[in-house]
């Protein structure tokens, strides 16, 4: 962004698109409401919405009219997270991990989790894993720095990758998420970990491509071997079930920016109004000063008493109209807009900002 800023790169086109007043809004509360996501009802969108905001407070380059939109946004959010079912079920492989664990075994508080990777998926898959709290929670990655930075973070153990066999007796759930060609995880290590688990039960998941769990362990006993089409395919049925929720969003999202629109009108009213007045009030006494000079003195007073009146009355209908205007939730706000163009208000500010 800085770089186009400068001028060094250019915004590509199809990187591009306007909106404008409501629709601008709308599509900001869509957004913060996860409506307009690939991953339909991610909440990640609403907290960068607010990170930006909070960067733009400490430059000191964003308005109270858009910290206003961007807490309204805030409200829509919540509203369409309460109301309607747009960030229920998981929607992620690694999400997905942890959800399919819980459903298998319910609560994991007694359960040990094993994390084979700490990549990207791996490391979400810990994530998820560690608020569910379980007993036990170890990750083991081909780079040693890797693995113990993310057990920091999330206050785990790493352990080395070599001692991942010996790791599967103490496992009860057990995601693999590593890059190899071949199995790291096999029938016979799998066989040897259930020989010391007293008949526990051993859950498997597999989010490697390819899979790098010997898919005949899902043949002994007790053991249970989970791959992505599984998780796949509990995530497209959440996924399903959201896409049913966003009519009722959207609902919502019209709403919201109706009621911001009729506040910011409350809230621009009495402005529009006050500089209403003052430029029928500059003009008026510009053409006081223009004809005063060709009344007789006795002639003055009641000119200007004329020039009030008029004033006065010409002013009350659209002042009423202003005020209506404000209250109305259909297009109040753009007419209150239109006001300013129309009495030469707008520029009457710039002016006054020169």
């Amino acid at each position: 962004m800085l770089d186009i800023a400068r001028g060094e790169e250019r915004l590509r086109s199809d990187h591009l698109f306007r909106r404008l007043e409501r629709d601008a809004a709308a599509h900001l509360f869509r957004v913060a409401c996860g409506a307009d996501s690939m991953m339909l009802g991610e909440t990640q969108i609403a907290g960068q919405i607010q990170e930006s905001l909070e960067l733009a407070q400490g430059a000191g380059t964003i308005g109270s009219s858009l910290v206003r939109l961007v807490a309204a946004s805030s409200r829509a959010c919540k509203r369409a997270r309460s109301e309607t079912g747009i960030g229920a079920g998981v929607v992620s492989v690694a999400s997905a991990t942890a959800y399919l664990a819980q459903r298998v075994f319910g609560d994991l508080n007694r359960k040990e989790v094993l994390i084979l990777g700490a990549g990207e998926t791996g490391a979400l898959a810990a994530r998820h894993f560690q608020k569910r709290r379980p007993r036990a929670l170890r990750v083991a990655n081909r780079t040693p720095e890797r693995s113990r930075a993310l057990a920091a973070e999330l206050g785990s153990e790493a352990i080395p990758f070599e001692e991942r066999e010996r790791a599967l007796r103490d496992s009860d759930i057990v995601v693999c998420a590593t890059r190899s060609p071949a199995p790291l995880v096999t029938r016979a290590a799998v066989a040897e970990a259930m020989r010391h688990r007293a008949g526990r039960a051993l859950l498997l998941i597999d989010v490697s491509l390819p899979r790098n769990i010997e898919r005949s362990a899902a043949d002994i006993e007790n053991v249970f071997l989970h791959d992505m089409n599984d998780l796949r395919q509990i995530v497209d049925q959440n996924l399903s079930r959201r896409l049913k929720e966003l009519p009722g969003v959207e609902q919502i999202v019209a709403k919201e920016v109706e009621a911001f629109f009729r506040k910011e009108a409350g809230i621009e009213v009495d402005p529009l109004i006050k500089d209403l007045r003052a430029r029928f009030e500059e003009i008026r006494e510009l053409e006081l000063e223009r004809s005063l000079k060709r009344f007789r003195e006795e002639d003055r007073e009641a000119a200007r008493r004329l020039a009030s009146d008029l004033m006065q009355k010409l002013l009350h209908r659209p002042t009423v109209e202003i005020r209506e205007a404000a209250r109305r939730s259909d297009g109040g706000a753009e007419q209150l807009l239109w006001a300013r163009r129309l009495f030469g208000l707008d520029a009457r500010s710039e002016e006054e900002e020169e």
